[in-house]
């Protein structure tokens, strides 16, 4: 009889093991929202004002901080404050707006305003760029042969950004060379407000087709951040710089002048990203020594972290000796891998 009604008492201990554990509260985060609307699941991050809040049936869901309630969270997060403290642990609001952060071994329980969290579960800080590499050959009535490569990185704080680049770029037509170039860059941003920025730039030109042994400028400036997300940035400076030029065949000279700056990044859905960075230096001796840089770029996403890229430079100085072109231009297509 027992061996009989085994499996049965069996079955019947499964089935009410599974309703006592449906009855037990599921550790989870919770968001609450002003309209009434109420959301369990993971909260995985906030930027900008947006909190990423990941659920069990359905995609991650973006929310903004300022239709919140209530935030309360089952395990602990890390919060970055508008002060620059960093806390971390559990966090809930209360009744009376603001956010508790549990204590820990180290510290008691602490109450911050909700509007001085700039920051949940940042990113961890590294570089992002990318390295590219083009070239182009033709054969038959013209033998042409042209490569370039590029590289440029940038390491962006909650206060600061530093921003690299390097370009070469290399021509040769019926075994004479008839373009070879180096540019390179080096600029430091210090956030002084959310949206206002000091920069130290450098930048440093060598082409011998165009009689510049050594091109430099170099200042400080100030900046404006008008967008800066994941979709969008456009920024905006002004600064004064020094600028000086070394020739193979003709006189050296330096001068100082403004500097007038644009850098736009703007991605247009998962296809393509389009970057513009102009550079204006007009300037302050009355002569006519003016110079503009402009490099536009398109990438177009593909696999693995490689994307198309076509890049169009253009440099244009008043400066130049009268037997070389005052503007010169470059267009690069290849492919880069993006870090």
């Amino acid at each position: 009889m027992i061996a009989k009604f085994a499996p049965r008492r069996i079955g019947t201990i499964y089935l009410l093991g599974i309703l006592i554990l449906r009855t037990l509260p599921c550790s989870a985060d919770e968001i609450l929202m002003h309209n009434g609307d109420r959301f369990t699941g993971t909260l995985k991050r906030m930027e900008n004002g947006v909190i990423t809040f990941k659920t069990d049936y359905s995609p991650s869901i973006e929310i903004r901080i300022s239709e919140i309630e209530t935030i309360i969270t089952d395990g602990k997060v890390e919060l970055r404050l508008s002060s620059g403290e960093t806390l971390k642990g559990r966090i809930r609001t209360r009744a009376d707006g603001r956010i508790s952060v549990a204590p820990s071994d180290q510290r008691t329980e602490i109450l911050v305003e909700n509007g001085t969290i700039t920051a949940i579960n940042p990113p961890p800080v590294r570089w992002e760029g990318g390295i590219t590499l083009a070239g182009n050959m033709q054969r038959g009535n013209t033998d042409t042969l042209g490569s370039a490569a590029a590289a440029n990185g940038m390491k962006r704080t909650e206060n600061d950004r530093l921003s690299l680049s390097y370009l070469f770029n290399y021509a040769e037509e019926e075994d004479h060379i008839t373009a070879r170039n180096h540019f390179g860059a080096m600029k430091y941003d210090y956030f002084y407000l959310k949206y206002i920025y000091g920069y130290l730039g450098l930048d440093v030109l060598n082409d011998r087709f165009r009689d510049i042994r050594m091109r430099t400028s170099i200042g400080p400036g100030v900046g404006y951040q008008i967008w800066e997300d994941s979709v969008k940035a456009l920024g905006l400076e002004i600064g004064l710089s020094y600028l000086s030029e070394s020739h193979y065949d003709n006189e050296d000279s330096d001068s100082w002048a403004m500097r007038l700056a644009g850098n736009l990044r703007y991605h247009m859905g998962s296809y393509l990203v389009i970057t513009d960075q102009i550079v204006f230096y007009p300037t302050l001796e009355g002569n006519e020594s003016n110079r503009v840089r402009n490099e536009a770029t398109i990438n177009a996403p593909l696999k693995a972290g490689w994307s198309m890229r076509c890049s169009h430079i253009l440099d244009y100085s008043t400066s130049t000796p009268d037997d070389v072109k005052k503007t010169d231009t470059t267009v690069i297509l290849g492919f880069q891998y993006q870090f």
